[in-house]
């Protein structure tokens, strides 16, 4: 099988629509509630495939297990499951050989939900980046920050909040 560039296109529009998160489950394991282990915040079609960003809910006990084995890279791989739009066969030509092979190409895809997984259907899925929640939504807003830079800001950040909890504000009317 092989995504082909566009096939998730019309499926990201109609889950956008719906307001509804994309699941992401441990492994494709939808019989065990604990298995939802977050939801993606952004899906990107890329030439590879997809590339997803994702929430893990550090309060479920395995998806904070699942994140330490991601953060640890002991997982790092990904997997989705999907149902097929549309899809047929095609015949490729290998350029080295002259070879000629078929493959079935996954046209339209509707995409059910994503998740890491210790070994992929496809060897070539990649964990790219682990990042604390803090992070992430630093550079979601566009300020990407070196790690020593963000540790000083939010240390100083920590410090003023504890003067301001402690201080009280002087009497400005006199």
């Amino acid at each position: 099988d092989v995504v082909m560039p566009g096939a998730f296109d019309e499926d990201l529009v109609a889950w956008a629509s719906k307001g509804d998160p994309i699941p992401a489950i441990w492994s494709h394991d939808w019989r065990d509630p604990f298995s939802h282990i977050g939801t993606v915040i952004e899906a990107t079609p890329v030439e590879k495939g997809l590339e997803t960003l994702y929430e893990i809910d550090l309060d479920n006990p395995k998806a904070a297990q699942v994140y330490r084995l991601l953060k640890g890279r002991r997982v790092t791989q990904s997997s989705f499951a999907y149902d097929i739009v549309e899809a047929d066969w095609a015949t490729r030509k290998d350029e080295a050989t002259g070879h000629e092979y078929e493959v079935y190409e996954l046209r339209k895809l509707h995409l059910i939900e994503v998740g890491p997984t210790l070994v992929g259907a496809n060897q070539e899925t990649e964990l790219l980046a682990v990042k604390s929640a803090e992070f992430a939504r630093s550079i979601k807003a566009g300020r990407v920050l070196s790690a020593k830079n963000f540790e000083s800001l939010k240390a100083a950040h920590e410090a003023i909040g504890g003067v301001l909890n402690t201080a009280t504000p002087a009497d400005d009317d006199k």
